[in-house]
């Protein structure tokens, strides 16, 4: 990775959380400081910042889907941990930037697997007013029917 995209991240790294919603001016800051659009392409594809090279004023958080864990994020997180992320992210109480925030402070801060409290900790530091648990929503087709 060159030295430029990691300036970018640590950049997008040092922004406060409520900045980090919109992506478009995170873009437009980073132009106006002698990034080429490469570069920021490859710093927001990193942290999974949602940049859509031809539709750049795609929101971060719009819905793009099934969130899935890569083999390294799961390899962090444990599966409570794991389930709490991937609940908030479906509930649409964190974004998909605040999300990846999230594991990368887990991976960089603490001893893996994270335990689901510790996650909880990393989340309230990101996004204020977390739920404790995640209620449940039952779509699931194989559970049993009496």
């Amino acid at each position: 990775m060159s030295e430029r995209i990691k300036r970018i991240i640590d950049y997008i790294m040092d922004l406060e959380p409520t900045e980090l919603g919109d992506t478009c001016a995170i873009e437009d800051d980073l132009e106006r400081m002698g990034y080429s659009n490469f570069e920021i392409r490859q710093a927001f594809s990193m942290l999974d910042l949602g940049f859509e090279g031809g539709d750049r004023r795609r929101p971060a958080d719009a819905p793009s889907g099934s969130r899935v864990l890569s083999d390294f994020e799961k390899h962090i997180l444990s599966v409570g941990a794991q389930g709490y992320l991937l609940g908030l992210h479906r509930l649409g109480l964190v974004t998909e930037v605040q999300l990846g925030l999230i594991i990368d402070n887990a991976a960089y801060e603490l001893t893996p697997p994270v335990s689901l409290e510790e996650v909880k900790e990393l989340a309230s530091r990101v996004v204020s007013d977390l739920p404790e648990e995640i209620p449940p929503t039952d779509t699931r087709r194989d559970r049993l029917v009496h």
